[in-house]
């Protein structure tokens, strides 16, 4: 590998431009490229009169050669080196490591938006074969948007582009959860200032808005649903919409810190497909479990 390299350098200037030059904007994220000032001017002798600047202190020279003498000495009594040489090997991380290196996450709120007119429901529910019956009722404001909080998980395949996948929970008089896969895009607008960025995306969401209608006890024993066999204490109903779309996005992103980026996305819901269901429900027991949209109950348009 050859002798170890001593290096002493010294950054000299006689000049600071403060007012021609803008100061920089972004510290924490400088550029290798960044020119924080270029104004070359003439050696001031009368400015560095009296400063040792081209050589290092003598104690640090004498310290120097001290330990090349020493390295020198010390070489006088290793054995002979191989005829065969090898490359100098880097340490490489662990793959898991570098997997978990390109792992994102994040958290978001939003809005949908979900036109629904003021309304009444009411189910009344008997399934054949059982004792068990359900007689609700639910009011339906009118409202246009529908809230709704995600959590979401990135794999960065390059520097500018990755996977995401994100679970999202609908709130207000609506409920329901859902989940989204898709790919996400973004490039540095800003590279030498605090990093804007321009933010693509494109997604498949799977997404049920449900509006309940109460829960009712089940003292007539066990009854089945769409193949599912319910045994529990209390069941639920619920009138369901459950909605598959493809979502393209367009977006802004703020770096607040190496950390922690603040983004806004605007999406436009493409639907490919949906349906209304009757959604029954185990609230209790000693196991929960809850019958998935394929096994609910239809209810006809």
């Amino acid at each position: 590998m050859g002798a170890p390299l001593q290096y002493f350098g010294e950054f000299l200037t006689t000049a600071i431009d403060t007012a021609q030059a803008g100061l920089p904007t972004y510290v924490e994220r400088a550029q290798y490229h960044d020119v924080f000032l270029d104004n070359p001017v003439p050696y001031d002798s009368a400015f560095w009169q009296g400063h040792t600047t081209l050589l290092p202190p003598e104690a640090v020279q004498q310290a120097l050669l001290d330990q090349q003498r020493q390295q020198r000495a010390d070489s006088l009594f290793r054995p002979a080196a191989k005829a065969t040489t090898t490359a100098p090997t880097q340490v490489e991380a662990k793959p898991g490591f570098r997997l978990l290196s390109r792992i994102r996450y994040g958290i978001s709120a939003g809005a949908w938006p979900l036109g629904v007119p003021a309304a009444g429901l009411a189910v009344d529910y008997a399934p054949a074969g059982s004792g068990f019956r359900a007689n609700g009722t639910a009011q339906v404001k009118a409202q246009g948007l529908t809230g709704w909080w995600s959590g979401e998980y990135l794999f960065d395949i390059t520097d500018e582009l990755a996977v995401r996948v994100a679970t999202r929970h609908v709130f207000r008089q609506f409920s329901g959860d859902g989940w989204e896969a898709g790919l996400s895009y973004q490039r540095n607008l800003r590279p030498r200032h605090r990093p804007v960025f321009g933010r693509l995306g494109l997604a498949y969401t799977h997404q049920a808005v449900a509006r309940s209608l109460g829960t009712f006890d089940n003292a007539n024993g066990s009854f089945r649903v769409g193949g599912t066999t319910l045994k529990a204490d209390e069941i639920s109903l619920a009138v369901q919409s459950v909605t598959n779309a493809v979502q393209p996005k367009l977006g802004l992103g703020l770096e607040l810190s190496r950390k922690i980026e603040l983004v806004a996305d605007l999406g436009y819901l493409l639907p490919l497909r949906t349906r209304t269901e009757l959604q029954v429900q185990e609230e209790s027991g000693f196991f929960y479990r809850a019958v998935r949209p394929r096994s609910s109950c239809p209810i006809p348009r």
